[in-house]
């Protein structure tokens, strides 16, 4: 009877072992717990630099981004972006920068933007910090993102869709606009108009 007990007890014993492995294996494939190639933290830095003399412009346009422009002494225009988010956007964001005479102009562009609806509300950013001459003048254009230029004498325009406007030191003729931040003026001559529609 010991023994027949004993093996009733084994062979009840392995529907509960099932169960317990089945519990196991759903949660691990619940949609909070998936995670793909795609949905991994990434990043990437983009470097260029370019020799150039006062009196030129810089154009930049971009997707999304924070642009911060401060002028030097140096003969150069040299460009930094950092871009961090989940790999797949990542991978999929792409900026070019190419000389023409003494102008230089820079493009970010997300290739995968149609094909990701939603992919703005995730944790995606890109950080433009750039160095130019003092004599030189820009246009910039962000479809996200602040925007900040210090120590500059030449001309600025452009807009931001969404994102603070800082100058410090601007001594060119200013206009500007952006769709929703604060705008602060320190230390700027020249003509400067400057919008925003909230902030």
């Amino acid at each position: 009877m010991k023994t027949s007990n004993k093996i009733i007890l084994t062979v009840g014993a392995i529907p509960v072992v099932i169960v317990v492995l089945m519990l196991l294996v759903l949660r691990v494939m619940l949609p909070g717990n998936v995670s793909s190639s795609g949905d991994e933290a990434s990043s990437k830095k983009f470097n260029q630099s370019f020799t150039v003399t006062p009196g030129g412009t810089l154009s930049l346009e971009t997707d999304i981004g924070s642009i911060r422009i401060v002028g030097t002494s140096d003969n150069s225009v040299s460009v930094t972006a950092d871009i961090q988010g989940q790999k797949e956007d990542v991978s999929h964001f792409e900026i070019t920068a190419h000389q023409q005479g003494n102008d230089v102009r820079i493009e970010g562009k997300d290739v995968g933007l149609e094909s990701r609806p939603g992919r703005w509300f995730s944790k995606f950013k890109v950080a433009y910090t750039i160095q130019v001459p003092r004599q030189y003048s820009l246009r910039l254009s962000t479809a996200g993102g602040e925007v900040s230029v210090s120590d500059l004498e030449g001309s600025v325009s452009g807009m931001t869709s969404g994102g603070d406007v800082d100058l410090k030191g601007v001594k060119g003729d200013v206009e500007l606009a952006t769709s929703a931040g604060d705008i602060n003026v320190e230390n700027s001559a020249g003509k400067i108009s400057m919008k925003t529609s909230g902030g």
